[in-house]
């Protein structure tokens, strides 16, 4: 038995998929199960034990291609991935170029999710059909085991790294004096800048964890400069003295040093489904994001506490911070959320505060 997962996606869609690619390793145990995504993502599957091989996509390289070499490139991409003749392939998403890879194959089970809009060509490229329900994302993923008349075995969700992120990541603590727990892990920004929280919050929140708490803080980005930039204006306005470690570590190091923390703050990113994939309490604030489908998700329960969206609510040991959902503005080109301006600084410290009174 040969199995393709396929997300063409973001982080985020690439690691909530984990408890399908578990559930596929229980029922197929001596399957070989691949993966395509993005190359942006590799980190949240490449050492992922239920899965043999990946293919990566680099789409920001085909995208600086003439039409010619495009062609070409795509099509070599294509071959990698069809000569391996998979029984079973699974498009995560509603796009059409899984779509496609499935049909190209010589696969007898093609399974897909539908769009937004009911497309005509989908019934031809696939033999399963799955609509998106309005639940979960990871509840979402699960949904191609019917097709396959597969039972849910777990909702985990699963991240893994290597030996080197464990010894560099204890090396780095050891280097600032910090043991586990020692720390709160904050990751103020991400790949979108209408989910940001102003620069001024966070640092009123990082002064309170620091001086009133006695816990020390640790910041965290990627490596690109408006995310690094925004840490920037944060530590410009803290009176305390946060470590900085914005665009130094990898994913998969950024996952270790989460699971060490005593928690995690952040807004709706991928590393806060990293933070609570390692199963440390999350404090996630959102603003126009759904939390029933996107909050973090609690590994010690099998099914997902979040029953409404646009308000505060609880999912295990995990909060969202979240008031109804506002517009979308702009902000010398710069779009933003009027929902984060609703969050304040002591609607966090709150959480901070019974956190810290069970560590």
């Amino acid at each position: 038995m040969r199995i393709l997962v396929i997300t063409f996606r973001n982080i985020g869609d690439v690691l909530l998929s984990s408890p399908l690619l578990s559930n596929l390793r229980y029922h197929y145990p001596d399957a070989v199960i691949d993966y395509v995504l993005n190359d942006y993502c590799e980190d949240m599957i490449k050492y992922n034990p239920d899965v043999n091989n990946f293919y990566s996509y680099n789409r920001s390289y085909v995208k600086k291609l003439n039409r010619v070499d495009m062609f070409f490139d795509e099509l070599r991409f294509l071959r990698s991935i069809l000569k391996s003749h998979y029984d079973v392939v699974i498009n995560l998403t509603e796009g059409m170029r899984g779509d496609c890879i499935a049909f190209l194959s010589s696969s007898k089970i093609k399974i897909g999710f539908s769009g937004k809009k009911k497309s005509f060509v989908k019934k031809f490229f696939l033999n399963h059909i799955v609509d998106i329900k309005y639940m979960h994302m990871v509840e979402n993923k699960l949904l191609p085991l019917q097709c396959l008349n597969k039972e849910v075995v777990t909702k985990k969700v699963s991240l893994y790294w290597s030996n080197s992120d464990q010894e560099n990541v204890d090396k780095l603590l050891v280097s600032y004096d910090l043991n586990g727990k020692d720390f709160v892990h904050i990751h103020p920004v991400a790949r979108w800048m209408f989910k940001a929280w102003s620069a001024e919050s966070f640092a009123n929140v990082i002064d309170h964890i620091e001086n009133c708490c006695g816990k020390k803080v640790i910041l965290t980005s990627s490596d690109d400069m408006i995310e690094k930039n925004e840490i920037y204006k944060i530590l410009a306005l803290c009176e305390s003295k946060p470590i900085n470690l914005a665009g130094q570590l990898s994913l998969t190091s950024l996952a270790c040093l989460s699971s060490k923390a005593a928690f995690f703050i952040g807004v709706d990113s991928a590393p806060m489904h990293m933070a609570a994939a390692v199963n440390i309490p999350v404090i996630a604030l959102f603003g126009n994001s759904d939390a029933l489908l996107w909050g973090p998700w609690s590994n010690d329960g099998i099914n997902s506490s979040y029953n409404d969206s646009g308000r505060s609510q609880i999912n295990g040991k995990h909060h969202v911070i979240q008031y109804e959902k506002g517009m979308i503005i702009s902000n010398n080109g710069i779009k933003l959320s009027s929902s984060m301006n609703k969050i304040l600084p002591r609607d966090v410290k709150n959480i901070v505060d019974q956190y810290m009174q069970v560590i």
